[in-house]
């Protein structure tokens, strides 16, 4: 009799891990950068995010995740509030391009299995590759080279179901990157004619998005 148990037991643990529900969707926003040109502001979205998102649902607890997203970070010392960098008057745009995986975890249980409607915050982290194209320097920000560069992403945000198939989210995160490149003020740092702020910090950019998932494949199996 023990065995069987045994067997049950394995049996009801192999259906939680392998069930599985898919969700592909698109994702809009806004973007805005912390460096050293510009509004300082951790959320101050000026620019249009816009791509794709996967998720992988292993559990109601956590998501395997993967995203591609775009935008044009810019900013102004004009729009920064701060008298110093309005004196300054420098501005940059910076074509960005990232390619994101890691893992969500849901602060409650979020069962597809559900007929009515699941909610829950939630807390994505990963790894990020940027693919962007800074200005060689923000005197010339017209001339601009790509460049490759990675960043981790800390993001938190909340998603519904508001249907058995689709899935609506709100998100905002702050990226922590590579590079201290994005507003392309490395070339002028070491001059004694230009003042540039923060030299020894990297870049920070922060997208805030909207997503609309569409769910698809294999139920899972979540065996309580």
């Amino acid at each position: 009799m023990k065995g069987y148990k045994v067997i049950l037991i394995s049996l009801f643990s192999v259906c939680t891990l392998s069930g599985q529900m898919h969700e592909i969707g698109i994702v809009v926003g806004g973007s805005n950068t912390i460096a050293e040109v510009g509004n300082t502001r951790f959320i101050n979205p000026n620019s249009q995010v816009i791509g794709i998102i996967y998720k992988w649902n292993k559990t109601t607890r956590y998501s395997y995740r993967a995203s591609i997203l775009s935008t044009n970070l810019s900013s102004s010392d004009a729009q920064s509030g701060n008298p110093a960098r309005i004196r300054r008057n420098y501005s940059f745009q910076n074509q960005l391009l990232e390619l994101s995986a890691g893992i969500e975890v849901n602060f409650f249980d979020y069962n597809l299995l559900k007929d009515d409607s699941a909610i829950t915050p939630y807390f994505y982290s990963g790894l990020n590759l940027l693919i962007h194209k800074p200005p060689l320097s923000v005197i010339t920000p017209s001339t601009t080279v790509e460049e490759l560069g990675v960043s981790i992403p800390l993001i938190i945000g909340i998603k519904t179901r508001i249907s058995p198939s689709i899935a609506l989210g709100v998100e905002t995160g702050i990226r922590y990157s590579s590079t201290d490149n994005i507003d392309g003020v490395n070339d002028i740092n070491t001059s004694p004619f230009v003042k540039i702020d923060n030299v020894y910090n990297n870049d920070w950019y922060v997208f805030t998005s909207l997503t609309l998932s569409y769910t698809f494949g294999q139920l899972p199996c979540y065996c309580n």
